[in-house]
This record gives structure tokens, C-alpha cells and sequence, in this order.
């Protein structure tokens, strides 16, 4: 799995996202996914849907969806249209987050060629690459990012558009996604 998350809301993680889809999609089944932490009382479920069938409902705070339609705009439905074979969107509460993700590779196979947009899931899941998304102009810092940043493989800088990273800085080979240098980026 390469994984991707950010400091804050709209920090372009979706874009990063889709170019590497772009990129890659062509030769490789990609699975799209975004995985969210909801609380207990928080939220409802997204885009009015009904909690999955797929995977347990706990509390009714874990639902699973699987994007089908390439044109609504919303960031599944952007990887599916960046050449995604698939795409899903996970949430469940932090503590369940690890074993819905289980479950979903369970559905999808465990080597399906992932590319997931997460925060949260890095604190239980190792991916080939995480990397992690910094503004050029920084605002504010999402408290999820303190916890994990010394977990990213690089630290990318971006103006909202435009990356420090490139797909050919990226690699998947012998099933495992990788860093043309390995070394983490300091910030």
C-alpha cells in the first residue's frame, strides 16, 4: 500500500492521490481508498447511504462504500475517474479501524495494489510508502499529524496544487510500493 496523509483539510492529499493513480493506473489494478476515523456521536453517514453490509456495523458508526460512479466529485469518485479499477471509502471509530480494515482487504484481496488517503490508519497499519503532506504556507496542524509525522517515509511540500514529489520518485516492484530514496525528508 502507498499511503498519503496531510497536516490539515485540504492540503491537496486527493490530488497527490490521483496523479499517482494517473500514473500508475495504466499498468496496475489500483484500488482507490479513504479511510476516516468518525467518533461515536459524531457525523451521519456519508452521502446519505446505509451502514455496509460488508462490514460490521458497531454502533452504527462504521460504513463502508464502494464508488461506482467516476463523475460526482467527491475524492472516490475522483480516484475511480484518475484510472482506479476501485475505490472505497472506510469509516469506522478509531478503535475498530484496524479490524474494518482488515475486513475490507478480506473483500478486496490481500494483494490488491492499494493507494489510500489516511491519517488515522498509519498508527495501525505499516504501508510500502506514507508520506505526508505539508503546505508551503502552513496554518494550522490537524492534531493527527503531530502523532504520525515521524512515521512518514517523506514529508511532501505543497502549494495546493503543485507537489515536491513526482511519480517517477516512486516505484512499485516485486509487489511493494517504494522511494526512489528511501530516506525519509526532513522538513
Amino acid at each position: 500500500m502507498l499511503m498519503a496523509g496531510a497536516s490539515l483539510k485540504s492540503t491537496g492529499k486527493t490530488e497527490l492521490i490521483c496523479t499517482l493513480i494517473r500514473a500508475f493506473g495504466s499498468r496496475l489494478d489500483i484500488v482507490g481508498m479513504k479511510v476516516t476515523p468518525v467518533s461515536l456521536y459524531g457525523g451521519g453517514v456519508p452521502h446519505g447511504g446505509k451502514p455496509s453490509p460488508l462490514l460490521s456495523a458497531r454502533h452504527h458508526t462504521t460504513w463502508l462504500f464502494e464508488e461506482r460512479e467516476p463523475t460526482l466529485g467527491t475524492d472516490t469518485s475522483r480516484m475511480l475517474a484518475s484510472g482506479a479499477k476501485r475505490a472505497f471509502w472506510l469509516r469506522a471509530r478509531e478503535e475498530h479501524l484496524a479490524d474494518e480494515f482488515s475486513n475490507l482487504l478480506g473483500i478486496i484481496g490481500e494483494k490488491a495494489v492499494i493507494i489510500c488517503e489516511s491519517n488515522t490508519l498509519r498508527r495501525f497499519v505499516r504501508p510500502g510508502v506514507f508520506l505526508m503532506i505539508l503546505p508551503n504556507d502552513v496554518r494550522e496542524i490537524k492534531p493527527s499529524f503531530h502523532d504520525i509525522v515521524e512515521l512518514a517515509d517523506r514529508i511532501v511540500h505543497t502549494d495546493g496544487s503543485n507537489f515536491d514529489i513526482s511519480p517517477n520518485d516512486i516505484h512499485f516492484r516485486e509487489g511493494r510500493w517504494s522511494l526512489e530514496n528511501s530516506s525519509r525528508i526532513p522538513e
